[in-house]
C-alpha cells in the first residue's frame, strides 16, 4: 500500500510521536509518505530513511497544493491527524476520491467563542464532507467523544489505544538535574495550558513548606507559549533551585530513566502518551483524573489519580510517594508490566493496517 499521513506539525507531541512510531513501522512493508503543514518539524530526523516527508505551508493554495501531491503519489490511503490536517485531508479525499482516515488525539475544547466555532465546523466536516472517514479514537473517552459529540455513526468509528515500541532504550542521563541524595520529579509536554504545569509548580511550593526543599527536584522537559510565565510562576514561588526548565530534547528517554516519580497534571487529556513512555521507564505516575489517563492508571495500584488543579491533593500523592520507596518501586513494576501487555507498537501497526486493508475492500 502507499500511505499518506497528513498532520499539523511534526514536534514533540503525543500525536506527533505516535505517527513517528507508526511510520517508522509501516514502510518496512508499504510506501510510507509524511506532509506536515507547520515549518518546524524536528521529529523528522528520528523518520527512518525510507519514508518521504513533505512541508506544505498553510497558505491559500495549500489546498491546491496537496491535491498535486496527491495525483502525483497517488496513494491508497490518507490517514490525517489534529484539527488543520483533519479538515484539510477530508477535503482533499473527498475531492481525489481516496480513502481517509482520521485519528482523533483528545476529547476537549478550549471553550472560547473561536473554538466554538471551529468545533462546529469540525462536526460539520465529518457529517457532511467526511461521510466515508474512518475515524479512530485512541482512548475510550476519545471513541465516546466521537459517538456522542462528534456524532460519527458507529460503522465509521474505531477503538484503537495508542501503543509506543517496547524496546526503547533507557539510557544514563548527561543532565545533572538529579543528585543521588534528592528524588527526581518529572514532567514531559508540550508548556500549554492543557497541560496545567502551574499546578505542579504549586504543588512542588506546598512540598517545600512541608521540609522537603533538600530531598526533590523537579524537571519540566518541554518547551511552549507558557514557559515564561511558568519560570516567572516558579520565582514568584521561590522554588527556583527545586525546579528545572530543560526545554526540548530528543533525548527524553534519558530524563526518564534519571526520574523517581512521573508527574502529568493537566487539565484535560485524551490518553497521555507520556505515560506510557513512564510507565515503560518503571515510574509511578501521578496524573489529574480524567477520562484518559484514568483509563491508564489503576489508582494507588500503578499510580495515583488526583483531583484537577488542586495542588493540594497533587502535593499529597506526592508526599506518599516521596516517603514510601518501596511502593514507589511496586507502583513502577506494575505499570511496566501493563503497558507490555497491552501497548506495543506492533500490534498496534498490524491492526491498524488491517483496517486500512479492509476499508479498501469493502
Amino acid at each position: 500500500m502507499k500511505i499518506l499521513h497528513l498532520i499539523t506539525a511534526f514536534g514533540y507531541g503525543g500525536a506527533e510521536i505516535l505517527l513517528k512510531d507508526v511510520a517508522n513501522r509501516q514502510c518496512l512493508n508499504h510506501e510510507v509518505f509524511i506532509v506536515s503543514l507547520k515549518k518546524e518539524n524536528p521529529l523528522k530526523a528520528e523518520l527512518r530513511h525510507e519514508i518521504e516527508f513533505f512541508h506544505l505551508p498553510m497558505t491559500p493554495l495549500i489546498l491546491g497544493s496537496l491535491l498535486n501531491l496527491i495525483r502525483e503519489i497517488r496513494p491508497d490511503i490518507i490517514h490525517t491527524h489534529l484539527g488543520h490536517a483533519d479538515g484539510i485531508g477530508t477535503i482533499a479525499a473527498r475531492l481525489s476520491k481516496v480513502q481517509q482516515f482520521a485519528t482523533l488525539h483528545n476529547v476537549s475544547i478550549k471553550k472560547n467563542w473561536l473554538d466554538t466555532i471551529f468545533f462546529w465546523l469540525y462536526r460539520r466536516l465529518f457529517l457532511n464532507i467526511g461521510k466515508n472517514v474512518q475515524v479512530i479514537g485512541i482512548s475510550e473517552s476519545v471513541f465516546k467523544h466521537a459517538e456522542k459529540t462528534l456524532k460519527i455513526p458507529l460503522n465509521q468509528l474505531h477503538l484503537l489505544y495508542n501503543a509506543i515500541p517496547l524496546n526503547k532504550s533507557l539510557c544514563k542521563s548527561t543532565t545533572n538535574f538529579t543528585k543521588k541524595d534528592k528524588i527526581g520529579l518529572l514532567f514531559v509536554g508540550r508548556l500549554v495550558k492543557q497541560k496545567s504545569v502551574d499546578t505542579l509548580l504549586k504543588a512542588v511550593k506546598i512540598l517545600k513548606e512541608l521540609g522537603y526543599e533538600n530531598c526533590i527536584h523537579l524537571l519540566v522537559v518541554g518547551d511552549g507559549s507558557q514557559k515564561e510565565a511558568l519560570v516567572s510562576t516558579a520565582v514568584a514561588l521561590n522554588i527556583m533551585k527545586m525546579v528545572s526548565f530543560e526545554g526540548e530534547t530528543t533525548d527524553v528517554q534519558a530524563y526518564y530513566a534519571q526520574a523517581d516519580i512521573f508527574v502529568l497534571p493537566s487539565r484535560w487529556e485524551g490518553f497521555g502518551m507520556v505515560i506510557l513512555e513512564a510507565f515503560l521507564a518503571k515510574l509511578p505516575v501521578v496524573a489529574s483524573n480524567l477520562e484518559g489517563p484514568s483509563e491508564l492508571i489503576n489508582n494507588g495500584i500503578n499510580g495515583f489519580l488526583f483531583e484537577p488543579l488542586n495542588e493540594n491533593h497533587l502535593a499529597k500523592k506526592l508526599q506518599f510517594l516521596i516517603e514510601h520507596k518501596k511502593e514507589r518501586i511496586r507502583m513502577g513494576q506494575r505499570g511496566y508490566n501493563s503497558i507490555i501487555e497491552k501497548y506495543d507498537i506492533n500490534t498496534y501497526v498490524d491492526e491498524l493496517n488491517e483496517l486500512y486493508k479492509k476499508s479498501l475492500h469493502e
